[in-house]
């Protein structure tokens, strides 16, 4: 069992993670408790969309067949060690404990969230002009075509637009500023959730913008991050520990280096993403 604060810690990072998030709550996410090593292939198991008929008609089926996507988890990812007193972590209190953990899942959150937007920009499909420069405007262009597209792919209800500034402008220039309001304002302000639109959720990301690329598009399936726990040291099983929630995990692992004489603690994830550049599109200026 894991020094008890450190399973505070890994859980109030996570909750960070989580807090904070943006894309990470836009992608299938995978966590098994089984122990995995850097460069392993794992199988994630994509959700499926059940069919809807009227009720009361002979019993038929549809065969449970969901899709499952290979990919390794090739990125060990930590943060940077943090000198810390153990005597003083051992009797502090959630809300002290809270001042370590917040750093290390937003630096996670960041390092992730930069995977996958390397990973999202892969799309081949588009709509708009490979060179354009032509922004988008009014509801046709805005709304309706990424729509269009997602139809076309037989994409399931969860779609996600991530716009960068360009978009962004033009989106709220086509819905009116008035949507800025109440708690919308505030996820705005926090998470870059800039509203739903036509069965489509828009996310603020400033990244996702290069050249005449001005936003990605996908629906959740199209993406999977998962993510798995390291292996314990036999010599200190009580110095590492992985939490995980809604198909994510995280390590925190705290330890004692002689040569200095002091305490230390990181956080640290292993993970694999994969996208298939065949369900979902890039969002380009007009030419």
């Amino acid at each position: 069992m894991a020094l008890p604060f450190l399973e505070v810690i890994a859980k109030e990072a996570l909750f960070e993670i989580f807090s904070q998030a943006q894309l990470i709550n836009t992608v299938t996410r995978d966590f098994e408790s089984a122990v995995a090593s850097q460069g392993e292939s794992v199988t994630v198991i994509m959700p499926e969309t059940p069919t809807v008929r009227d009720a009361g008609k002979l019993i038929t089926d549809d065969a449970a067949n969901p899709s499952t996507v290979t990919l390794t988890v090739d990125k060990w990812r930590e943060t940077k060690p943090i000198s810390v007193d153990m005597k003083t972590l051992a009797l502090a209190d959630r809300n002290v404990l809270q001042l370590y953990a917040r750093p290390i899942g937003e630096a996670l959150r960041a390092d992730i969230e930069t995977a996958l937007l390397t990973e999202l920009v892969k799309f081949v499909d588009l709509i708009g002009d490979a060179a354009g420069t032509k922004v988008p405007s009014g509801i046709a262009e805005v709304a309706v075509a990424p729509k269009a597209k997602f139809d076309a792919l037989l994409a399931p209800p969860e779609r996600f637009v991530v716009a960068g500034p360009t978009l962004e402008g033009a989106y709220f220039e086509t819905f009116g500023l008035q949507a800025q309001a109440g708690d919308v304002a505030v996820q705005e302000a926090v998470r870059g959730l800039m509203g739903q639109k036509m069965g489509m959720t828009y996310v603020a990301n400033n990244a996702v913008e290069s050249g005449a690329r001005i936003g990605v598009c996908y629906h959740r399936n199209a993406v999977a991050l998962a993510t798995r726990p390291m292996k314990v040291s036999d010599l200190a099983p009580n110095t590492m520990t992985t939490v995980s929630y809604n198909g994510l995990g995280l390590t925190v692992e705290a330890w004692h280096d002689p040569a200095t004489s002091k305490d230390f603690i990181r956080g640290q994830v292993l993970f694999g993403i994969k996208a298939l550049t065949s369900k979902g599109f890039l969002f380009n200026k007009k030419a």
